[in-house]
């Protein structure tokens, strides 16, 4: 009789067989519970081990002995005549450890796996976010959290936190810095605990402040932290007319830039600033604006502000290029009767016209006719040239970040695309 026919005799074969099966079953069942019961990752591989020792046992033990009706013997007490009744035995057994296998396979592979996997996405990405914030930045990271209201008047926080708002986006212009965007930071209100604010936006510093507004005067604190090493940098106090509320946030960032040893690349121009009344007029169409409850919101209030408030200064600037994000929102959000809808297509074209004419070198307002080369008139080649202007001009300003990841997406740049969009959700 030759070796293998022993062994199919012995039932050696068929042992091997489910045996190798049950360990394939263990081995699954325990990739799926050590991390559930929190046991270390190593746990699975001791087991692999184990069960592969114990292979040779089992085939030692099945040559060894036998199973018959009357129990387990040695193989030499065996009748042979009686062996089939053996085989039928060892057949059934594997035919149950490979239906458990298979139907534990299906499950794990229709059910548990898709879970595991969006686990895993999630994982990924949030790992790719934060390695792409510490190698573009290190550690040249701000927050900008609301300033707080000191004034009599609690109606005026939307004076508070656009003077904050407007730090922030002077801020934005500086190329290495990462500026954490407004609906991030903004969610830090009251008595914010800067720690924690390092800790979940991961930044190495935090801007706090007061502004507290009485008729035309106003007073304005900053403070610049060290979250990680929870120190102050600096702190400076302005009194000052409403007048010199630009300069006082010139100064602000300023100072910031000066502290981090980092370069402000511009300062601000004529057409960025009008007359505090005008101003407080902006501020709070900005916040009426940022604080509506999405795609459920009506823009007209916000919208017949803006325009009062071009109408009083027809150069501002931040007013035009606000006023053209806010008609796109209206634009994108409501279905309105197509006169109404053509006539705002073409007062935001004149906005953005005039942004740009007025000040070449802002950036939202390049974004914008960048935005208007790619829809209007089809060239592609100059609206890249104006998006990739606007990133020049600010790199940590998230509406440029963002938009500019689409139309590299558009355009089948995927690793631009991609890095793009990895700089905005830093």
């Amino acid at each position: 009789m030759s070796f293998i026919a022993e062994l199919n005799r012995r039932n050696v074969i068929r042992v091997v067989i489910a045996y190798l099966a049950g360990a394939w079953l263990i081995v699954q069942i325990a990739d799926v519970a050590v991390p559930a019961f929190g046991l270390p990752e190593s746990t699975v591989g001791i087991l692999i081990v184990v069960l592969g020792i114990g292979l040779v046992p089992a085939a030692v033990l099945a040559w060894i002995f036998e199973f018959t009706p009357e129990g387990i013997v040695h193989d030499q007490d065996v009748n042979t005549s009686a062996s089939p009744g053996t085989h039928k035995t060892a057949d059934r057994v594997i035919m149950a450890v490979l239906t458990i296998a298979v139907g534990f396979f299906a499950v794990d592979k229709f059910v548990l796996d898709p879970a595991r996997d969006q686990v895993r996405e999630q994982q990924v990405s949030e790992e790719a976010a934060r390695r792409a914030r510490v190698e573009s930045y290190g550690d040249k990271s701000i927050a900008v959290v609301p300033f707080a209201n000191m004034s009599a008047d609690p109606e005026q926080n939307y004076f508070s936190e656009g003077v904050a708002e407007e730090i922030r986006q002077l801020l934005t212009r500086i190329a290495d810095l990462r500026v954490i965007s407004r609906s991030t930071s903004f969610g830090y209100r009251g008595d914010v605990n800067v720690g924690q604010v390092a800790e979940e936006l991961n930044v190495s510093y935090v801007l706090e402040g007061s502004v507290r507004k009485a008729g035309n005067t106003v007073r304005v604190t900053a403070q610049l932290i060290d979250a990680r090493a929870d120190a102050h940098l600096w702190a400076e106090s302005w009194d000052r007319d409403l007048d010199d509320i630009f300069a006082i946030q010139d100064e602000i960032a300023g100072h910031i830039a000066d502290e981090l040893e980092l370069r402000l690349s511009r300062s601000r121009t004529p057409s960025q600033e009008t007359d505090p009344e005008n101003y407080a007029l902006f501020l709070k169409a900005r916040h009426n604006f940022y604080t509506e409850p999405g795609n459920n919101a009506n823009y007209t209030p916000v919208i017949e502000t803006l325009r009062t408030v071009i109408e009083r200064d027809p150069d501002f600037v931040p007013a035009l290029t606000l006023l053209t994000l806010v008609l796109s929102r209206q634009i994108d959000v409501q279905d309105l009767p197509p006169r109404q809808n053509e006539a705002m297509h073409i007062e935001r074209g004149q906005l953005i016209e005039r942004a740009y004419q007025l000040q070449p070198d802002n950036a939202v307002a390049n974004l914008y006719k960048g935005f208007l080369e790619f829809m209007k008139t089809g060239d592609d080649a100059r609206g890249l040239a104006y998006l990739q202007r606007s990133l020049e001009l600010e790199p940590s300003n998230m509406e440029v970040l963002r938009f500019s990841g689409y139309v590299a997406q558009k355009y089948g740049r995927l690793d631009d695309a991609v890095t793009l969009f990895r700089q905005a959700l830093a």
